[in-house]
């Protein structure tokens, strides 16, 4: 067989392919897993950027509908991003929502996004519940979501749960960074199982490239 620069580029270039396939099933992998060390509180008190604070109020009223039952307050300044839920009444199911912080590229670039932190919480009476994001040095993105918070978030693939507030976006807010006391965030969240199929497949393109090229100098 022929052995030419066409074929070692080709062989290359799915290597690559593959490469980026793995990297992708990973990401995935490890939304999916629960009960992750990396996330929420143990992601470790020094760390942490985000934080809850709840107060129930004595509600002698009959429950409502979740969506019935919520308002919210925002306030924003250069280095927190605060929401409060209000629940005037008890919901009549709880409500599970998380807290979380996404990582963007930065300098303008917003996709994709890499968790840094979630914080889950439930709400079950009537009351109020303060979410408090503080600001880093680096581009984040702070939502109050339901549902799934996936490691890896873009517009074109894996997307969070719904927003708390899905109809009113002033309760995500993008922070570019900086600020007079910024905080540097937690790593982003990786999976450690992702680590051996990327070495495999690395390793995989650098035995086909090695060998194609060995193959190329004896012909010549």
């Amino acid at each position: 067989m022929r052995v030419t620069w066409q074929s070692i580029t080709n062989a290359v270039l799915l290597a690559i392919i593959a490469l980026a396939s793995v990297s992708v099933v990973s990401s995935g992998a490890a939304s999916a897993s629960s009960g992750r060390d990396d996330l929420g509180p143990t992601a470790g008190a020094a760390k942490s950027m985000v934080s809850i604070v709840q107060n129930a109020n004595e509600s002698s009223g009959p429950c409502v509908p979740s969506w019935l039952s919520l308002a919210n307050e925002i306030d924003a300044n250069d280095e927190t991003f605060t929401l409060r839920v209000i629940a005037a009444a008890s919901p009549c199911s709880p409500i599970e929502a998380s807290a979380v912080i996404y990582r963007m590229p930065g300098n303008g670039i917003a996709w994709p996004q890499h968790l840094l932190e979630v914080q889950p919480f439930t709400i079950s009476t009537a009351g109020v519940t303060e979410i408090t994001f503080r600001r880093s040095c680096v581009a984040t993105q702070f939502d109050v979501v339901t549902g799934d918070t996936p490691a890896t978030i873009s517009p074109f693939g894996p997307h969070h749960g719904p927003l708390l507030f899905p109809f009113d976006l002033r309760t995500s807010q993008q922070s570019w960074g900086g600020g007079s006391s910024c905080t540097e965030p937690p790593d982003p969240v990786v999976s450690e199982a992702s680590a051996v199929p990327l070495l495999v497949v690395f390793g995989a393109a650098v035995g086909l490239g090695v060998t194609a090229t060995k193959r190329l100098r004896s012909r010549s």
